[in-house]
């Protein structure tokens, strides 16, 4: 291997090049918990030749999990539990990615199982044959997803010869011709040394990792086949498709091709997709939504792949306003191309190239993807300055030049997604880790606590405004307003319209956003450490001085019931809205956060800024900063903005539960070819701390594609093609649970695997083996969370009122490295031994 040369910038990275062509590179963070592993494949689904449009790139991803070398299709997944790996991949036009995520002791196992699986694959016909089931079905949610479609029929509309027009995915009756023998040759033709990219992130020096890398990778080889397709001919008029489907908003693309040649170019159509589309003071969320009220949302992006390039602008309305808001995009657009970047686009967009790197280093795998982005460009982390340095270095003339050439405004393709009805459902006006944690907490006189978590070297800081209780503390009626009020609590104040707090917040490179749950609701801002009295301010007058102008509400109002309606849309959060109705009956739990679309149509402003005025009082919250700040200045700052917080705390409401036994079932009744199945266990909530260690691993035990769910239902039963463990976590009480997605005739099937995985777990049939493994991925996966700031101060503030008191995340690991067998054994016996079975069907 060639010695590793260092990369400029603030992270400690270096990349070097092996002998046989591959490129590596490394990013060392002291504090990392964990380490992460990126294989960057340069290939995708338009470098399928003459398998174009068969799926074959995303097939082969998915035959490189099922057996390699001497191992078998369940020794993959076995292996990478033991060592505490967590494996995953996407594909995507261009690129396909592998991750490895484990312990960094487990650092080079883990580089060997990723270089047997892309070099020693064995697509046996037996895996083949389970595998391509899988993906058949994958096809058939991607086809009843809207999202998906519009999509889909904008590529296949702009693209005439390019593979380009395919989904990535492929076209089923393309796919279904897929023989193991082509996905071999693909295999051997794409997946070589001098075609991949290693790209990692650990703890480990620099020497060590690349030692690692080259025992891992230094001996591979293979040779490229170059793939030959057609030249996408010019586009010299206007290309439109529209579709009618059973979804209840219109879902609108308007596409431009650009030409994106050298970082300038890439720079300057990256900042013209921010400054149109990418929050609420972003040019298409002003006029289309705030503006007209014709649009429930509105963004923008830029794509790139194969050498072509898109400036993609989206909306989501009511199918009647679909030729106003494209009208209004296009009006927009015309006038943004004119007038170039402003000064203060051009420094929003430097400020978040700087702000994303800093933010990468808050964990191992955030790294690790930062840079595989980075890296397919040929470049580290210096990426993102260089970017950010073209366009400050720009002006309002020379932008304008690039814009107006390169957008052609007799030659755009229109794509739309529409309710089959004329008349949709819409909404009307109404009247531990590897980081030292050192915490400190203090009373202000009225009943607020602030938490101060410093996290030094993170190039980050946190604010979040913590109130514990969530949706479990609000009446039925304010349930059904809850998600208008997480929306409006980010936008008027008294002083500032929500126009001017989005642009202050936009050019200030502050992600300023709210999380609303079952237990607790949060008003949170993340900056750079200079900016922390700004993100502070924000989420004061987010929570203390809210004026909600009407005209805003009835945006957020369509935005909320648009995303309620979208829920209805996809099976598993139907099916789970269903679950919880039958499971919790009157407790709180039984409404679902993103609440129902008649309840927020009928919802008054003067609700909503009632849910807010309780949420938000003093006594019932926590006022936490973590990362990179002056301990001093940040309670300064903190007593200075909050010193008003009146309020005491609510007593905490018990809310009566009786858990349900037996089973039920429901009817989507929307033509949905999916099915979900459940198996419901009633547990403790968010104040039961004492379980938390128990949790954890079994989280690790049963969920993911390393637990026993995915691997019982999926992988040998092959029954559905999602299958997992997740929770509902109330303040008081939670559920646990098991579900997959999969179709009608397999449901049952699922559901009996489900009865089995109980009663075997409420008789302590506990294997010990997997048993260490997850308890190890829990404190690897607690390590990595603890690195990032915001979950630091989640934690933080949650445990002022779950454990009375700050605790550090050392605590939680500790109690987890401590958990013993017979304990998780008592625990399964208390929780899996009262299931409550739930069917959801056409």
């Amino acid at each position: 291997m060639e010695p590793p040369d260092g990369i400029s910038g603030a992270a400690d990275c270096a990349r070097a090049r092996m002998g046989n062509g591959m490129e590596v590179f490394h990013v060392r963070g002291v504090r990392f918990a964990s380490a992460a592993a990126r294989v960057l494949v340069r290939t995708g689904s338009v470098h399928e030749g003459a398998m174009c449009g068969c799926g074959a790139s995303h097939f082969a991803e998915h035959m490189a999990f099922l057996g390699a070398g001497a191992r078998g299709s369940e020794s993959v997944s076995a292996d990478a539990a033991a060592m505490g790996a967590e494996l995953n991949a996407y594909t995507s036009y261009d690129r396909t990615v592998y991750s490895a995520d484990c312990p960094a002791a487990n650092f080079g196992k883990s580089l060997r199982l990723l270089s047997e699986m892309l070099f020693e694959p064995n697509f046996s016909e037996e895996s083949f044959l389970a595998e391509r089931e899988i993906i058949l079905r994958e096809i058939d949610m991607c086809a009843d997803d809207a999202d998906e479609g519009v999509y889909d029929n904008l590529f296949a509309r702009m693209y005439l010869s390019s593979p380009l027009r395919y989904p990535v995915i492929g076209l089923r009756e393309k796919f279904e011709g897929v023989l193991p023998s082509d996905l071999r040759g693909y295999f051997s033709g794409r997946y070589c040394a001098q075609n991949m990219c290693l790209c990692a992130a650990s703890p480990l020096g620099h020497a060590e990792f690349f030692a690692l890398a080259e025992a891992a990778f230094g001996k591979r080889g293979g040779r490229l086949e170059p793939v030959f397709s057609e030249p996408e001919p010019p586009q010299i008029a206007p290309r439109e498709t529209v579709e009618y489907r059973g979804c209840d908003i219109s879902k609108c693309l308007l596409a431009f091709k650009v030409r994106a040649a050298g970082s300038a170019a890439r720079a300057a159509w990256r900042c013209a997709a921010m400054a149109l589309g990418s929050g609420n003071s972003s040019v298409l969320p002003r006029a289309l939504k705030y503006g007209k009220g014709i649009a429930n949302s509105a963004g923008a992006e830029f794509f790139e792949a194969a050498g072509e390039g898109a400036l993609i602008l989206s909306w989501e309305c009511a199918a009647k306003d679909c030729s106003a808001a494209r009208d209004a995009a296009l009006e927009e657009l015309r006038r943004f191309s004119g007038a170039g970047f402003s000064a203060a686009e051009r420094s929003r967009y430097a400020k978040s190239r700087r702000a994303a790197v800093a933010a990468a280093m808050r964990g191992a795998a955030h790294a690790a993807d930062e840079l595989c982005a980075c890296a397919f460009y040929g470049s580290g982390f210096e990426l993102a300055e260089s970017l950010a340095r073209s366009v400050a270095e720009s002006d309002s003339e020379s932008s304008a030049r690039i814009l107006s050439e390169g957008l052609d405004f007799g030659a755009y393709t229109y794509s739309e997604v529409s309710p089959k009805s004329a008349r949709p459902r819409r909404a009307k006006p109404a009247g531990a880790g590897g980081t030292e944690f050192r915490a400190r907490a203090e009373e202000l006189p009225g009943g607020l606590r602030i938490a101060l978590v410093p996290l030094a070297g993170f190039g980050r800081v946190h604010a979040r405004l913590y109130s514990f209780g969530g949706l479990c503390a609000l009446s039925p009626r304010e349930r059904g307003a809850y998600p208008l009020a997480a929306l409006c609590a980010l936008r008027d104040t008294s002083e500032k319209s929500f126009r001017e707090i989005s642009e202050f917040a936009e050019n200030n490179a502050i992600s300023f956003y709210s999380e609303f749950s079952e237990s607790s609701a949060s008003v949170c801002a993340d900056a750079l450490p200079e900016d922390l009295s700004k993100a502070v301010g924000l989420v004061a007058g987010a929570a203390l001085d809210f004026k909600i102008r009407p005209e805003t509400f009835e945006a957020e109002r369509r935005a909320a019931i648009s995303d309620a309606l979208d829920d209805l849309d996809d099976p598993l959060t139907a099916a789970s809205i269903g679950l919880r109705r039958a499971f919790f009956g009157r407790h709180p739990l039984s409404s679902h956060p993103d609440g129902e679309a008649g309840a927020l149509e009928a919802a008054p402003l003067r609700l909503v800024e009632k849910i807010l005025a309780k949420t938000f009082s003093a006594g019932s919250c926590a006022l936490v900063i973590a990362g990179d700040f002056d301990p001093r200045e940040a309670l300064a700052c903190c007593r200075g903005a909050f010193s008003k917080m009146r309020g005491a705390r609510g007593a905490g409401r018990i809310h009566a539960f009786r858990a349900p036994k037996g089973r039920a079932k429901m009817s989507f009744g929307r033509g949905k070819e999916q099915a979900a199945a459940f198996a419901a266990f009633p547990d403790g909530g968010v104040s039961d701390c004492g379980n938390d260690a128990a949790r954890a691993v079994f989280a690790e035990y049963l969920g993911g594609e390393n637990g026993e769910i995915f691997d019982a239902v999926r992988q040998r039963e092959g029954l559905a093609y999602a299958a997992s463990f997740d929770r509902i976590s109330g303040s008081d009480v939670s559920a646990a649970l098991f579900y997959a997605l999969t179709l009608p005739q397999n449901a049952n099937g699922a559901i009996k695997i489900f009865s089995r995985i109980s009663e075997r777990l409420a008789r302590g049939g506990i294997d010990a083996e997997r048993f260490c493994a997850a308890r190890a991925c829990a404190l690897a996966r607690m390590g990595e969370r603890f690195c990032d700031p915001a979950e630091a101060a989640l934690f933080a503030a949650a445990s002022l009122f779950s454990r009375g008191r700050l605790a550090e995340p050392s605590q939680l690991a500790e109690e987890v490295g401590e958990i013993e067998i017979s304990a998780a054994r008592r625990y399964a016996a208390r929780v899996f031994s009262n299931p409550f079975f739930f069917l959801a069907s056409r």
